[in-house]
């Protein structure tokens, strides 16, 4: 067969050949045990698996008397399914059924050798195309063989797959598979010093993070990674977050790497809520990343969709949007979806070969995991044979990679003739082919995510504290200091620690209102307004990090009293400050006035108080003619005097005169 790579043939052979021999000792058995049967029997080494004119194939499989008493009588049976028109549906049927299954036309017989209790046997076939009745009459693709093995007690079943692909056939256009492993971190907590601990333990060297950054560190696999994640492990003063963040670094030079939200929020949650995904700016070495990718959890409904397409332009769905019953054909990655009105762009993770792939790179891998990659891949090229498909294989958030199992299966892999591992910025290029997945869910509800209440109790706090923010010249200094714990409790890790989660809520609600009354009113007694005028003075404590810039309103409730509007006043930071606000009495009577506290934009940034102001305007009048009486008084009665004294002055001396001889 003429290959689009040249020696790619050869390769997989070889690549195929090795990864066979290699699990067969490495991987615990892939069997299916018979529940009468005295017996388990694994397919380890398929040499090579990749079918030719003149190759010899060679199965090697063992079987293990899990009885009490010795197999005296077995036999094995090898069989192959030479049928074509494979689909994928038959490759997991082929790979998952049972004993009682299908085991395909029986090629070889071997007898075995007894087998004492907890020992086992090896038995060996090999066989030609032409004993297995495959040549220029098959089509190209994938065949099933399996391994029967009959006991005194009952018959045993385990199950590979071969791929006819001679060379000198017709071109097979390849599948392009794209790889892409979340790097994001446990639930963060609110309380800044369990968050720091976690992360430290988070990134030592014997953790997940850890592995998913060495098992990738040279493979084409794209990240997805939380910014938060890396900012954080940036500033912890540990040889283990430091190598961890060198490692980060580098790992994300020539690669394709996609900045999430920070704290990677749950769009399910907050989309059932009716709201925003927020992005938190991050600092650090994530700050530069791209941002036009976001990854919901499984199993998005068409509402999570649409809040996800609103925050970056591509979302990759798992768990949902599958290929439809009536698509002859795997389709491509990419695909438009009808969400709210509009239509988002999904990059659909093939789940099956997303399942296999995560599986035979980790600590669950299982003998034929390969073969399956192979057999699905081959399947995939043979529904399009002149079309190039484009799929996506997506680790789940969970991941825990073996670097050197991860290292095996994305070379037998890349080494297929008909497949091939591809960037991600080659998938998220595909032209978007409609109509050809099932469609999403108006609204499907997980019962792990985020209560509706809860959310909107963050988003308040979160938008009360930006309004109340803008008193403050830095006012992302002021919001770094609870916004991070108001939008974590939202993480999509949430769903794994919902007690944890929950309780961060009430915390980071906590936090937001100690903020929120940082700037407060001091309460004073009531006032006392004889005059016409005056001034109010009231005291406002700001207990911020920062001087304030606020306006302080007064709303007398009856018109006795007239406030005036006073320019914003600076309150210094740690300070209680008197502000003085002028009033006019227009009358008297006991008036209640209402104190508020605003920011420049003229949002409310404390609770209201009340204080009564007694106006007592006409008091002064009043006092005014008393005075002025008494004065008049005084006045009088002094004139009265004088001119009594000066009669009594004059009369004294008319009388000595008159009294002078």
């Amino acid at each position: 067969m003429t290959h689009p790579r040249s020696g790619a043939w050869a390769r997989a052979v070889a690549v195929l050949a090795a990864i066979g021999a290699f699990s067969l000792g490495t991987v615990p058995a892939a069997s299916a045990d018979d529940a009468t049967s005295n017996a388990t029997v694994s397919i380890g080494e398929v040499t090579p698996a990749i079918l030719d004119y003149d190759t010899e194939v060679t199965v090697v499989a063992t079987v293990t008397n899990t009885g009490s008493e010795p197999i005296t009588d077995a036999t094995a049976r090898l069989g192959i399914d030479r049928e074509d028109g494979h689909t994928r549906s038959w490759v997991e049927t082929w790979s998952t059924a049972d004993d009682d299954g299908p085991v395909g036309l029986e090629i070889l017989t071997e007898e075995i050798d007894e087998i004492e209790p907890g020992e086992d046997a090896s038995v060996t076939f090999e066989f030609t195309r032409a004993q297995a009745g495959i040549g220029s009459w098959t089509d190209w693709g994938a065949h099933g063989i399996a391994v029967a093995v009959s006991t005194g007690d009952g018959v045993v079943v385990d199950r590979t797959f071969v791929v006819w692909s001679p060379e000198g056939s017709d071109d097979v256009a390849p599948v392009q598979v794209g790889l892409l492993a979340p790097v994001v971190g446990p639930l963060v907590s609110t309380d800044p010093t369990t968050a720091e601990l976690a992360l430290t333990d988070a990134v030592r060297p014997d953790r997940r993070l850890a592995d998913v950054v060495a098992a990738t560190e040279d493979q084409p696999i794209a990240w997805a990674v939380d910014p938060w994640l890396v900012q954080e492990a940036n500033l912890v003063e540990t040889d283990d977050a430091e190598s961890w963040v060198a490692d980060v670094v580098a790992g994300a030079q020539d690669r394709d790497v996609f900045a999430l939200p920070a704290l990677d929020p749950d769009p399910a949650a907050l989309a059932h809520a009716g709201e925003d995904v927020p992005r938190l700016d991050v600092t650090g070495p994530g700050s530069e990343w791209r941002t036009d990718l976001i990854w919901p959890a499984p199993a998005p409904d068409q509402a999570t969709v649409a809040a996800s397409a609103d925050a970056a332009d591509f979302v990759v769905v798992t768990g949902a949007l599958a290929p439809s019953a009536s698509s002859v054909a795997t389709p491509d990655a990419t695909t438009r979806v009808d969400v709210d009105g509009s239509s988002a762009t999904a990059v659909v993770a093939d789940e099956s070969l997303s399942d296999l792939i995560t599986r035979a790179t980790s600590g669950d891998a299982e003998v034929g995991d390969a073969r399956q990659v192979m057999a699905e891949t081959a399947t995939i090229a043979a529904e399009r044979p002149s079309q190039t498909t484009t799929v996506l294989a997506a680790f789940p958030r969970d991941w825990t990679p073996d670097a050197e199992l991860t290292a095996d299966a994305l070379s037998a892999l890349d080494a297929l003739p008909w497949a091939g591992v591809v960037d991600l910025d080659t998938v998220l290029e595909t032209t978007p082919t409609p109509g050809s997945r099932t469609p999403l869910p108006a609204s499907v509800v997980a019962d792990a995510e985020l209560d509706v209440a809860d959310v909107d109790l963050l988003v308040r706090d979160r938008a009360s504290i930006a309004e109340f923010s803008t008193i403050v010249e830095d006012p992302d200094a002021l919001l770094a200091q609870v916004d991070p714990a108001l939008v974590a409790p939202t993480a999509i890790a949430g769903r794994d620690e919902p007690e944890a989660r929950d309780s961060d809520v009430v915390i980071a609600h906590g936090r937001a209102a100690e903020l929120l009354d940082a700037v407060s009113i001091v309460e004073s007694s009531d006032y006392n307004l004889i005059a016409e005028s005056g001034d109010l003075r009231v005291n406002v404590q700001n207990d911020l990090g920062q001087d304030a810039t606020v306006q302080v309103v007064l709303e007398p409730d009856d018109s006795a009293l007239q406030a005036d509007t006073v320019p914003p006043a600076v309150i210094t930071a740690g300070t209680v400050t008197p502000v003085p606000v002028p009033v006019t009495a227009v009358g008297s009577g006991d008036v209640n006035v209402t104190i508020s506290i605003l920011a420049p934009d003229g949002s409310r940034v404390a609770d209201s108080s009340t204080f009564e102001v007694r106006v007592r305007a006409d008091w002064a009048g009043v006092g005014l003619w008393v005075i002025s009486i008494i004065l008049g008084g005084f006045l009088v009665g002094g004139i009265w005097r004088t001119v009594r004294r000066h009669r009594r002055s004059t009369a004294t001396a008319r009388s000595e005169q008159g009294a002078t001889p």
